[in-house]
């Protein structure tokens, strides 16, 4: 665990950059096959000729909880999911056929300023290769209210 969160900024930074590509066997690398499949489904609905690039600037990672499971069809199977807050500034740029950008978030000068809530999963039970963390799933916060934010509780898992 001393190292998480730095891996944390780095699978973060990782997955921004395989959607932009839309590099399918880097994506499937950094996250668990459930979360793979819904965006890779995500990347097969990118209007064509849409160009995407992503540039992480800045990830500050805190973890907010720590799990320990089994699969319950297969209880040598145990896991550890790790939920973290991502607070990160990035630029994010969609641009058309032509080159010319009509999307995004940020700008080099004005970067996006982002909070997201992510589990990582890893095996922690006698895998046959050496576990790694990957993204399991992206919790999906409300847009803050303007007064309050959201909370962990208000989250859809």
């Amino acid at each position: 665990m001393p190292t998480f969160k730095e891996e944390a900024a780095e699978i973060y930074a990782g997955v921004g950059a395989a959607l932009a590509a839309a590099d399918e066997a880097k994506l499937r690398q950094l996250t668990t096959p459930s979360c793979f499949a819904t965006m890779a489904a995500s990347l097969r609905e990118r209007p064509a000729g849409q160009r995407h690039k992503w540039t992480t600037l800045d990830v500050a990672t805190s973890v907010v909880q720590v799990r320990i499971g089994h699969n319950a069809s297969q209880p040598e199977r145990q896991f550890a999911q790790v939920t973290c807050s991502l607070d990160a500034k990035l630029v994010w740029t969609i641009s058309d056929k032509k080159g010319a950008r009509i999307g995004g978030l940020g700008s080099k000068d004005a970067p996006h300023q982002t909070l997201d809530w992510w589990v990582f999963e890893r095996c922690i039970a006698s895998p046959p290769e050496p576990p790694r963390w990957r993204l399991k799933e992206r919790i999906a916060l409300p847009k803050r209210e303007e007064k309050g934010g959201p909370t962990v509780k208000d989250a859809e898992l």
